[in-house]
């Protein structure tokens, strides 16, 4: 170890781990010191007086930086300032400390919050921090019964349970109570005189099924909980149960998931007994971060390194992209501007000026619930002058009427969309139909029609040919249609409508299930018909077309007036939480199950009308007028008068 390293501290030897080998002692147990239980102040001097953490020493001397880790006793962390932050790990410590302080508090020997959730960013020490917190319950009080809790049974072994076993090993206090024989697989035990279990802490998944009557939980990494049945079962079981706590761990999640729910129910102050801790970095600075290692270089390496999404979900831990979904928020509110500063599809611009928004939004929010009122006004002027350089594709044509509801565009708009965007267009159909039968059933039947263009192409015909790149074809939404009654005729009456107003429709893609005759009313309409089957490999064909669609800004649609299942945009509801598990190879809504959740409809027939109109290219776009007959004029000369 270099001799410039400011505070030497030596990890537990081989030697001294053998020597706590066995059963581990019945005397001396921590819960027989009743200053322990007293709150903070008692958990602090517990962790003091007993646990090593492990740590990287921080060296003045860059050249004598490595990745060499060490175990030290938390009351002697090192004051040692890192050279680039400025930060030591007993500065972390203390400002840990703090948030101990608000979360532990108690009266007349019983804790006031019953749920603890630290939502902090990766490698902020907040899963240590948890493990100390179930830790020094499980020394300190009896009989207590601690499960911890996570997603997948690789990550409940791997994360807390191996966390609290190696702080355990190297707390030569710790070990020597438990004893080696009581650290089980996914288990750790604290025996009486006679051998049998007082208390213990267990690993649990989703997967494990109900458990009843515990002291404690942890749960980890809570934002990837798909289901949160798990979740709920598992805090319902600390119900009635004195000083029984529960702690969750995690960076930000969707803003539908539960982890959010209970974020805002602790600003609101709806909840008594919950305690939350929210931290984040709105743009990344160092002074943001506890850790003493997290450098700028860091930060600017993960972020380089890390797509979209990852790094702002996991080190800034901001709520605006905390989800795993597919689509981003500024993907989804691209999808309604066509053009920023008076220019038309320039989506470099568009993207950049909605991320800057959108950092100015989490800034203004902070800023309000720290209390924190300088700039504000600023910052809602900056924010109106980025809305106010926007222009809506709404300007141009609406899906739904004066009174309200949806409608379908004309063909006044779509001339209009040739003239805006030079191009002619192919009409791409697409049907993802619910089951007639499920009259309480929560899918429903939509169907949608898209022009597909490629802008520039109707002054230039042959732009196709002479792009170095595939050619970036625009989509846009004509029809969007909710069939409530799921009626295969309703289904034909809808596109007959869309077929005759814009000249024919050229192609309609749809699942097998329920088309039943629709391929020969196309043939007799001379509409292109694909029937397909919806596995997983065709599924993630259509849905990364959409997906590179809408990343690159050309797909666009005005407000749909389709009520969803919880908003009045059914299109925007359903990209808010639409999701791809590459583990159970699924694309679809989480909530599509619930009883009131969002489905995922709109997003397959939209995906299906894509994947239709795959083939079709600009060769084959063509000009439009519409069919819809107005009657006939007959004159009769039989009548007296002259009506010319």
């Amino acid at each position: 170890m270099s001799d410039k390293i400011i505070r030497k501290v030596v990890s537990r030897t081989r030697k001294a781990m053998k020597a706590d080998r066995g059963k581990g002692s019945v005397f001396n147990r921590d819960y027989n010191v009743p200053e322990y239980r007293n709150g903070a102040e008692g958990m602090i001097k517990w962790v003091e007086d007993h646990c090593y953490g492990e740590i990287t020493p921080i060296s003045l001397d860059e050249d004598a930086f490595g990745d060499i880790k060490i175990w030290v006793k938390m009351s002697e962390l090192p004051d040692t300032p890192h050279p680039d932050t400025g930060r030591s790990y007993k500065e972390m410590w203390e400002k840990q400390k703090n948030v101990l302080r608000k979360a532990l508090e108690m009266k007349n020997g019983v804790f006031l919050n019953r749920l603890i959730v630290l939502c902090w960013p990766r490698g902020e020490g907040k899963s240590f921090l948890a493990c100390l917190i179930q830790l020094w319950k499980f020394f300190c009080w009896p009989r207590q019964q601690i499960m911890l809790g996570a997603n997948s049974k690789d990550q409940v072994k791997f994360v807390h349970f191996d966390i609290m076993r190696d702080i355990i090993r190297h707390s030569p206090d710790l070990h020597s109570q438990v004893g080696e024989r009581n650290i089980q697989e996914k288990e750790i035990r604290l025996t009486n005189e006679k051998g049998n279990v007082d208390s213990m802490i267990r690993s649990i998944s989703s997967f494990t099924g109900i458990v009843s009557n515990i002291t404690g939980y942890t749960f980890s990494e809570m934002f990837d909980m798909k289901n949160p049945k798990f979740f709920v079962q598992l805090d319902g079981s600390i119900r009635n149960v004195p000083n029984a706590m529960g702690v969750i761990d995690s960076t930000v999640s969707a803003k539908t998931h539960v982890l959010y729910s209970l974020y805002i129910n602790y600003i609101d102050k709806k909840t008594k007994t919950l305690f939350y801790s929210y931290r984040n970095s709105v743009t990344g600075d160092i002074s943001d971060y506890w850790h003493p290692l997290m450098t700028e270089d860091q930060l600017s390496d993960y972020k380089a390194k890390f797509p979209f999404g990852e790094f702002e979900r996991y080190f800034l831990n901001l709520w605006s992209v905390g989800t795993a979904r597919v689509f981003t928020d500024e993907m989804i509110e691209a999808t309604s501007i066509y053009a920023i500063d008076k220019s038309i599809l320039n989506n470099t611009a568009l993207f950049s000026a909605l991320e800057e928004k959108n950092t100015l939004i989490e800034v203004k929010k902070d800023a309000i619930e720290k209390h924190v009122p300088s700039d504000l006004e600023e910052i809602s002027v900056r924010i109106v002058r980025i809305y106010e350089r926007m222009q809506k594709i709404d300007e141009i044509y609406a899906l739904s009427s004066d009174f309200g509801s949806a409608k379908m565009a004309t063909i006044n708009d779509f001339t209009n969309l040739e003239n805006i965007f030079d191009t002619h267009f192919a009409l791409i159909a697409g049907i993802d139909r619910g089951d007639p039968s499920a009259i309480r059933g929560k899918a429903r039947t939509i169907v949608g029609v898209i022009a597909k263009g490629l802008p520039g192409s109707r002054s230039n015909p042959h732009i196709a040919n002479m792009l170095a790149t595939a050619p970036r074809y625009l989509y846009l939404i004509l029809l969007l249609a909710n069939i409530e009654t799921h009626s295969l005729e309703t289904i034909k009456e809808v596109l007959e409508k869309c077929n005759e107003e814009f000249e024919g429709i050229d192609s309609l893609c749809s699942e097998r299930y329920g088309t039943w005759d629709m391929e020969d009313w196309c043939k007799d309409r001379q509409i292109s018909f694909e029937p397909v089957y919806p596995n997983y490999d065709r599924q993630k064909e259509a849905f990364n077309e959409l997906y590179n669609i809408i990343k690159a800004g050309l797909f666009k649609c005005p407000i749909t007036n389709i009520w969803g299942s919880k908003k009045e945009d059914i299109l925007r509801e359903e990209m808010l939480v639409f999701d791809h598990d590459t583990d159970k190879k699924w694309f679809g809504s989480p909530e599509k199950g619930e009883k009131y959740g969002i489905q995922d409809d709109c997003i397959y027939t939209i995906g299906w009308s894509i994947y239709g109109g795959r083939n079709i290219n600009s060769d084959l776009f063509r000009i439009r007028k519409s069919m819809t007959s107005f009657g006939v004029w007959m004159p009769d000369k039989s009548v007296i008068g002259n009506y010319k």
